[in-house]
């Protein structure tokens, strides 16, 4: 690994340490604290995505995202779950047929960042509340995106090899791939010794894998909506990671995955009474 990838990849880590460090000092805070910090982000990534996405009128577009993805957030962790997806379908609606009569720019990609992120905060206010032990459950899903964050460039970075998808995200290999897929299921072991899961610890393995999948699935999506408007870069915030974007890409959808895990199959997300949390 070159010099430059080396300090690039300590920057990454001492980063994620940080951040991790404030997502344990929020989830340990009140019920509400990880849904206070999780909605204060919303802003920084409105503004993000109206400038990625080349959306007219920019600093009404990012108030409007942040405000509906606040108000889906707060209707959902007050169980008014259908009210905050009857808001993201309405305001979403409301923002491609605003586009098509006023022929500006950017209101599809508007009312894209609506209904994909809002769905996001949703979907953390329902594990917040249905999901009794929410706060190992949170600190498994964090555990397993950075594995599978720096398991892929670690791997990728040593190995090489193939490109995964050259036209969307050059720098991802299949080895990085499979890294970060095999590194992720690392965490339901740490997570099982730690926590002392309910259910088998095949389930977990599985879910592990799972998660790791879409949280790459999530990093592909947005590479892909980058590359097609021509920007390189979310923003810079974060040292080694990029904008908020980039952090939270593999959340948008690994949250309403495991939310719709917790209303079909909620035994899978909880754990015995001996559990340390």
């Amino acid at each position: 690994m070159s010099v430059g990838k080396k300090s690039s990849l300590q920057l990454r880590i001492i980063s994620g340490i940080v951040l991790f460090a404030l997502f344990l000092g929020a989830l340990f805070v009140a019920p509400w604290g990880i849904l206070v910090l999780y909605g204060l982000t919303q802003y920084v990534l409105a503004k993000e995505w109206v400038n990625v996405c080349h959306i007219s009128e920019k600093r009404r577009a990012q108030i409007v995202l942040f405000v509906v993805c606040i108000g889906s957030l707060a209707l959902s962790y007050f169980n008014f779950i259908f009210a905050a997806l009857g808001l993201l379908f309405l305001l979403a609606g409301a923002a491609i047929l605003m586009g098509w009569l006023t022929w500006r720019n950017g209101f599809f990609w508007l009312a894209f960042g609506i209904f994909y992120f809002g769905l996001s905060c949703v979907s953390l206010a329902i594990l917040v509340n249905a999901v009794e032990a929410y706060v190992p459950l949170l600190i498994w899903v964090v555990m397993i995106i950075g594995f599978t964050d720096i398991g892929g460039y670690l791997i990728g970075s040593l190995v090489g090899g193939a490109k995964m998808a050259p036209h969307i995200s050059p720098n991802k290999t299949w080895s990085g791939f499979c890294g970060s897929i095999v590194i992720s299921g690392f965490s339901a072991i740490v997570f099982d010794s730690i926590f002392k899961l309910s259910t088998s610890f095949n389930a977990y393995f599985l879910l592990s894998l799972v998660l790791s999948f879409l949280a790459i699935l999530g990093d592909l999506i947005e590479s892909y909506i980058k590359r097609i408007h021509n920007v390189k870069d979310s923003g810079a915030s974060i040292p080694g990671h990029g904008g908020v974007m980039d952090r939270l890409d593999g959340y948008t959808l690994c949250l309403p995955f495991l939310a719709f895990v917790a209303y079909h199959w909620p035994a899978l997300l909880e754990y015995r009474p001996e559990s340390m949390l």
